[in-house]
């Protein structure tokens, strides 16, 4: 503005701004400017260089020192804009056919300067000759770059590799139908990975399309158009996949076929797991231990190990629940990082249900981290909320807002909803414990409607019992028993995992309602339940209420309760009171 004079002769935008610092450069460092461009954010000042010669400019030192403004040398020998927006801004002045000659010149230089590494910058190498629609080179390049940043579970940078040299292959005779439904597949793979679930269905489904003559490949593809549909909670469709694959594998006659099968039967346990079908999910994963122990398909074994455990707890079994470690050991000799994260945080839960939350705070801490590095910000946002959950129990309200936060942050955007909706019902009850119930109301409402829809009851009645809280500490406690009833209704055998939950919520309305002995009642049976069930986080709430009515009712309380009450509070590390 002090430069022209007046706001009204200021251009109208940044990249106007640019375009004009830009025109005003002489016509030699203007075409430097734009060559530089099209080597990205920063690039090798030798690599200019041949790209300059190759297009006939021929530039002095003092054209360079006019480009201070918009480049910088680095330490490891290198230039680079100042901002990406002076990048982005030169290169989108430069004429298509001009950016494509030049983008094929760069991965020329590009590739001469790597030597006998030219690995080292095949993302580098597949974007250039992409753009320069060198095709043959962009497809090797694409492909090796996707595969390396695979490898180091780099899964956006792979799938956008995987993408270009999908591209080049449009128009590529010489790549098989065998080749690019190969690479198809690998892009659903990092795309599931990344938690584009959406995305990875599409990369599936056209690999399928180029794998329709191989029944045991469609097959193996079914099986990750299921693990894609269950993460976006389509348990439906998920568990049609599976049933067609095995369908498949079981009439092939190939040696893989019976592995292939074993790990199609050992997901379609992690759907009905996902369902909410416990004995369900423990009767097809003890069949799928079965058929993987007979052709030793150890990831498949893993993972029916894995919805074994979980199906014994849900059961009522618990002693039955101890493949944990053997699951683990299975996934270390795999090199599986994803699969090692997903058991450390399982074996969290099982910590936190056996009443070790100091144990349970280690592992799901560790999990997150590992899915982390294995690039996975879905399943550690899963591991987040449990972790959050833990911490809303222990009253660590301010430390479990921005995990839970953030995690349902991270499953919104992946579509992931049975996972939204459990790091939301969690953090309402962050919002009921800092008396901000109208939102607590409505994002309880919300998950609740949510999962009913998906036929997620059990989950339905975790959302349903703590909005019947907040409808009790609202003076309406004839409308908390009312939404309690009806959930309870709604579930059906999936009741009783959470009775005693339930029993608590049901107790403190019926106190509220005038129902003083009804409620003394209602605990009586949720202390008993408890008890048997080994919940000593639900059964110190339930004895604190207990408690509570009894001091209402201006009876005595139970010294015995009471001292209970404290040892299980110390050993969970529960906020005194």
């Amino acid at each position: 503005m002090r430069d022209l004079g007046s706001v009204d002769a200021l251009p109208e935008s940044l990249d106007a701004l640019v375009n004009a610092q830009i025109d005003a450069l002489e016509p030699d460092a203007r075409r430097l400017l734009r060559c530089a461009a099209v080597l990205g954010g920063s690039f090798r000042e030798e690599v200019l260089n041949e790209v300059l010669a190759g297009e006939e400019i021929d530039v002095d030192e003092a054209t360079r020192r006019r480009l201070d403004a918009f480049l910088e040398p680095t330490d490891d020998d290198r230039v680079r804009f100042r901002h990406a927006v002076l990048r982005d801004v030169a290169y989108e002045g430069l004429a298509f056919r001009r950016r494509r000659d030049i983008h094929l010149r760069a991965g020329l230089a590009t590739e001469r300067a790597a030597g006998d590494n030219p690995e080292t910058v095949a993302d580098l190498l597949a974007l250039h000759y992409s753009r320069g629609q060198d095709r043959d080179r962009a497809w090797y390049f694409g492909c090796l770059a996707g595969e390396r940043a695979m490898a180091s579970f780099a899964n956006v940078e792979a799938a956008t590799n995987y993408e270009l040299a999908l591209e080049a292959a449009k128009r590529l005779p010489s790549v098989s139908p065998g080749d690019r439904a190969r690479i198809w597949a690998l892009l659903g793979d990092v795309r599931e990975q990344a938690g584009l679930f959406a995305e990875a269905l599409d990369a599936y489904r056209r690999a399928s399309a180029l794998q329709r003559e191989d029944p045991l490949q469609t097959a193996e593809l079914m099986l990750k158009r299921a693990r894609a549909r269950e993460r976006a909670s389509s348990y439906t469709l998920a568990l049609r996949e599976t049933t067609i694959g095995y369908r498949l594998a079981a009439s092939s006659t190939d040696p893989r076929a019976e592995a292939v099968a074993a790990s199609l039967l050992a997901f379609n346990a992690v759907i009905r797991q996902g369902q909410e079908h416990p004995r369900q999910a423990l009767a097809v994963a003890q069949q799928a231990v079965a058929a993987a122990q007979r052709c030793d398909e150890r990831r498949a074994l893993a993972r029916a190990y894995d919805v074994l455990d979980w199906g014994y707890r849900m059961t009522g079994q618990p002693e039955r629940a101890v493949h944990g470690e053997d699951t683990l050991r299975i996934y270390e000799e795999l090199g599986d990082l994803t699969g090692q994260a997903m058991v450390m945080n399982n074996l969290g839960a099982h910590a936190y249900f056996d009443g070790r939350w100091a144990d349970a705070v280690e592992l799901y801490q560790r999990a997150c981290a590992a899915f982390q590095r294995s690039g996975n910000a879905v399943q550690a946002a899963i591991a987040g909320a449990n972790l959050g959950e833990l911490l809303v129990n222990q009253d660590r309200l301010t430390q479990a807002e921005p995990v839970l936060r953030d995690a349902v942050r991270v499953l919104r955007a992946s579509g992931f909803v049975d996972g939204a909706t459990f790091a939301e019902v969690q953090l309402a009850r962050v919002l009921i414990g800092q008396d901000d119930l109208d939102e607590a109301v409505r994002l309880l409402t919300s998950a609740h409607d949510e999962l009913v829809a998906l036929r997620l009851m059990g989950s339905a009645l975790e959302a349903a019992l703590h909005l019947a809280d907040c409808r009790r500490r609202l003076d309406d406690p004839v409308g908390a028993l009312e939404i309690l009833a009806e959930a309870e209704v709604q579930a059906g055998e999936e009741a009783e995992m959470l009775a005693a939950q339930v029993a608590r919520v049901r107790a403190l309305a019926q106190l509220d309602a005038g129902r003083g002995d009804d409620a003394i009642e209602t605990l009586a049976a949720g202390v008993k339940l408890a008890r048997e069930q080994g919940l000593d986080f639900e059964l110190t709430l339930l004895l604190t209420a207990r408690a509570q009515v009894l001091r209402v009712l201006g009876r005595l309380i139970d010294a015995t309760e009471a001292k209970q009450i404290d040892e299980i509070t110390r050993s969970l590390g529960l906020r005194a009171g």
